[in-house]
């Protein structure tokens, strides 16, 4: 059951574009995204002017670095938190920079929650002072967006990018570590993620249907060799992986490479790879977003 309605918007040369279709919508919160606490002085000059027509206790005012990994990864957060809400994202106002992450991030995301982008016409544009204004003024009306399905990596392309992209130097901060192929295997395993197959401290990879046993005579200190059926499956777990995870992540995704050694492979994420992970996943080593209100 949707519970309010969300607005969001960037924060650029524009007012009426923000706060008209706030009230239009019947929102009940008011998204502004900044790219700096003290943002440029018009930029600042119109968001007084919607902090003086939206109440300042609708208004949530979040801070994110003018990239567009951070803010689709800053859009990401805020549907996260508003899971159950009607949303609607304003992709009129700000940057282009800020259309894209905003319909990038819509298309990503929009499959688990009811988000919606809009275009606000503006009545007229605004007169250009010579410090101080707004580029437009009025709202004519708002048009609905409706953007096209995105193909995303499935679950196991999902978790195996992630993994890959979670892993860090220990003693060169922030750089990534090529992973072998069976560490990522097993992390997969562990998730489930490979069909017909499990990983089981103690036993290693073990056949999916067999878990259970294999847990319970773990538990009943049976030595391995005297429990029934388990065989190291690691070959039949690194195969599966290879047809369903490691070939669409390299011939479809272009998001991986590994290196050209017949066993024991190390897998890294090419430069394509990073720049996919960034916008599901965030951009590693930046602070978390900050809500200044």
């Amino acid at each position: 059951m949707i519970r309010k309605i969300v607005c969001i918007a960037f924060l650029g040369f524009d007012s009426d574009r923000i706060y008209l279709p706030y009230r239009k919508y019947g929102a009940k919160k008011l998204y502004i995204i900044k790219r700096r606490k003290h943002d440029h002085k018009v930029a600042e000059y119109n968001y007084r002017r919607i902090r003086r027509n939206v109440p300042k206790r609708r208004i949530h005012e979040i801070i994110a670095e003018d990239d567009v990994f951070v803010r689709v990864n800053c859009l990401k957060k805020i549907f996260e938190k508003e899971k159950g809400n009607r949303i609607y994202v304003n992709v009129s106002t700000g940057s282009k920079l800020d259309a894209i992450a905003g319909m990038l991030a819509v298309m990503l995301f929009k499959d688990k929650q009811q988000i919606t982008p809009f275009y606000a016409h503006p009545e007229k544009g605004g007169r250009r002072g010579k410090v101080y204004f707004s580029e437009t003024t009025g709202l004519d009306r708002t048009q609905e967006v409706y953007p096209p399905d995105l193909q995303k990596p499935k679950n196991g392309c999902h978790d195996a990018l992630r993994i890959i992209f979670e892993s860090r130097h220990p003693d060169r901060k922030g750089e990534l570590l090529a992973l072998r192929k069976q560490e990522i295997v097993e992390e997969l395993c562990k998730k489930g993620c490979i069909k017909g197959y499990a990983y089981l401290k103690g036993a290693g990879f073990v056949k999916a249907d067999k878990v259970k046993d294999v847990r319970n005579d773990l538990r009943r200190h049976t030595k391995k060799r005297k429990i029934p059926g388990l065989r190291y499956y690691a070959s039949g777990a690194i195969h599966s992986a290879d047809n369903n995870v490691f070939r669409p992540l390299k011939k479809t995704w272009d998001a991986i490479e590994e290196e050209d050694r017949p066993k024991n492979k190390k897998v890294s994420l090419t430069k394509n790879g990073k720049n996919l992970c960034k916008i599901l996943f965030g951009r590693a080593g930046l602070p978390p977003l900050e809500e200044v209100t």
